[in-house]
Formats: structure tokens, C-alpha cells, sequence
């Protein structure tokens, strides 16, 4: 009660909300039935801006009933016009959900997964066109018991992140990033990765922009990156992506680095109530030969002002490996805001 009095004294807002949805999968673990209830709380003031959200959820299938936390902040502090401070965490314990990592790699379901990712840092603009941001965070993800960490080892370690923006005219941006992970993942292993690159923005058009980037990678190899992407607003209702990369990839599966190459396409549109996406996405190991292809589609309506339907499917392929895996799920979602 405390707390939810403060919250109001503060202008704070609570939102509220609960999903239920089916899922199956290739996996006949896959097949769930689930409830997800969720509580957001929201705080906007001249120069904070904090959000923190909770959803519990209850799964249910042929395995018994089956539990998964989930958890999420963002705070954001602007202390005046040159400084601003962030904080952002995402936090998630029980059930795992049926996903793909790497190129021959299908993560397993397991009961007792663990992720954790947080950082804190700053942004900095020294001067007009120019900032710093900077954080520092930790990773965790794996599975809790020694069972668990057979199928997913557990894998935790810091992380740095530093950037600097310098924007040189009205349609071109330059960016330098410097990015460097240590990782420590049962069995002894250790992994560490620093990554340096260029990046250059450039608005081809009001509605049209395009990324590269260019550099390299120690683990501790050197080895070169680089990505392409481009965006384009075809109209109010209409979104398309296209991006191309190459570089080394941390498996989860197995707490490795692998050379890949990708290709990701996507688009999406949204007409009034109706939102549609789909995307198509493509990967190659480089020093291993592994293939692998997702085809994904999702739909939604919004059947009120608080009230939305939404339902999708994926599908993963790879080779030489057997291993190929579909995913799908419906979900009805009622919410209400401003609960206090």
C-alpha cells in the first residue's frame, strides 16, 4: 500500500494486463497452453522517465504445469542538456521457449532456464552533432541444474559497450563502436570477444535510409565484419528492411564463436486495426559449412481499445544437420490502463 500511494504522490501510472495463448510446436513439449498476467508501472516526469514491468506465467501441458518469470526495467535520467543517464535490465526464470540459435543448433526445452541482461551507462554530447554513449552490464543464460546445463551451459560474463555519433550533414551520420564481452560457460570454457567498427547513415530519402558498417573482431583471432542495412517507408502503413551481415556469432547452444554470414528480410503493415508482418532470414557458417533458413509470419487485430488478437508461425530449416523445427501460437490479450 506504501508503495502504491508513493507511486501516485510520484504521477506514476499502473497498467495492467493478462494474455492467454496456445502454442505448438515440432516439439510435442511445444504444446502449452498458457496464462500470462502482467503488471507495468510507468513514471514520466520532466526528466526521468522509468518503467518496470513483472509477468508471471503459467504453463500447462503433457509435462504437468510448468512456471516462467519474467521481468523488465527501463529508467532514463536526463541531468541536463549534456548528460543523460540509463538503466536497463531484462530477467526471465523457469520454462524456456522453443527457439534457434546458430546454424545446427535447435535450443532445447528445458525447465529451469536463467537469462539475465543488464546495463548501466551515460550519453554525452559534448558538442552540436556529436555524442558519447557508454554502458557496462552483465549477461547470464543457461540452464540452473546440472541436468539443465547438459542441454544449455550456463554461461555468464561482463560486457562493454562505447559509441561515437558525429552527425556531419542533415542526411549523413558517422559512427565508430567499440564493443568487448568475456564469457565463462560450464566446463571450464571461456570465450572473449572485442569487436571495433565504422559505421555511415545516410537518408537516401524522406522515406528511405541505408546503414554500413566496417572492421574487425579479436577472439583472438582477427577477423573482419561489416553489415549493410537498408530501411524504407514505402507509405504511412507500409515497412520494409533488408540487412546483410558478417562476423563472428556467440552460439548459446554451445558458448562458441562461429564465422557467419546473414541475410534478413522483412516487412509490415499495418491498416487501421489489421497489422501484418513477415520475415525471411538466412545464415551461413563459414568455417563450418552449416546452413540454415527461417520463413516467419505473424498477424494482428485490435479488437478494441483494449482488447488485441495476435497470431504467427516460423519455421527453421537447416543442413547438413536433420534437426528442422515449426513453432505457432494464438494469443488474446486484455489490458487496462491508469488502474490507480
Amino acid at each position: 500500500m506504501a508503495a502504491l500511494l508513493l507511486a501516485a504522490l510520484l504521477g506514476a501510472r499502473l497498467d495492467a494486463a493478462v494474455e492467454t495463448s496456445g502454442h505448438a510446436g515440432s516439439d510435442p513439449l511445444a504444446n502449452t497452453a498458457d496464462v500470462e498476467p502482467s503488471l507495468t508501472l510507468h513514471l514520466d516526469a520532466p526528466a526521468t522517465q522509468f518503467q518496470l514491468r513483472y509477468a508471471p506465467r503459467l504453463l500447462g501441458n503433457s509435462d504437468g504445469a510448468l512456471t516462467r518469470q519474467s521481468a523488465a526495467l527501463n529508467a532514463r535520467w536526463t541531468a541536463d542538456r549534456l548528460w543523460t543517464w540509463s538503466a536497463a535490465a531484462r530477467f526471465r526464470e523457469g520454462r524456456s521457449e522453443l527457439a534457434w540459435d546458430g546454424i545446427e543448433n535447435i535450443l532445447p526445452l528445458i525447465r529451469d532456464e536463467i537469462f539475465f541482461d543488464g546495463n548501466a551507462g551515460f550519453s554525452y554530447t559534448p558538442a552540436r552533432g556529436w555524442s558519447i554513449d557508454v554502458t557496462a552490464g552483465w549477461f547470464t543464460y543457461g540452464g540452473l541444474s546440472d541436468a539443465s546445463q547438459q542441454s544449455i551451459p550456463l554461461q555468464i560474463g561482463p560486457q562493454v559497450y562505447a559509441a561515437v555519433h558525429q552527425v556531419v550533414t542533415r542526411s549523413d551520420e558517422l559512427m565508430y563502436e567499440l564493443y568487448d564481452s568475456y564469457t565463462s560457460a560450464t566446463g571450464g570454457r571461456h570465450t572473449s570477444l572485442l569487436k571495433l567498427n565504422a559505421g555511415w547513415k545516410h537518408e537516401l530519402t524522406p522515406s528511405a535510409r541505408f546503414l554500413v558498417t566496417a572492421g574487425a573482431s579479436d577472439d583472438p583471432t582477427i577477423r573482419p565484419i561489416g553489415s549493410a542495412e537498408l530501411q524504407y517507408q514505402a507509405s504511412r502503413s507500409l515497412e520494409l528492411r533488408a540487412r546483410a551481415a558478417v562476423g563472428p556469432h556467440y552460439s548459446l547452444a554451445t558458448a562458441d564463436l562461429r564465422d557467419r554470414a546473414e541475410l534478413q528480410a522483412g516487412a509490415r503493415l499495418a491498416l487501421n486495426e489489421l497489422s501484418l508482418s513477415a520475415r525471411v532470414a538466412g545464415a551461413k557458417e563459414l568455417d563450418a559449412g552449416g546452413v540454415l533458413g527461417i520463413v516467419a509470419g505473424e498477424a494482428g487485430y485490435r479488437l478494441g481499445p483494449a482488447l488485441s488478437l495476435a497470431a504467427g508461425v516460423e519455421t527453421i530449416r537447416q543442413r547438413p544437420a536433420p534437426d528442422s523445427a515449426w513453432t505457432a501460437f494464438a494469443a488474446l490479450t486484455a489490458g487496462a490502463q491508469d488502474i490507480f
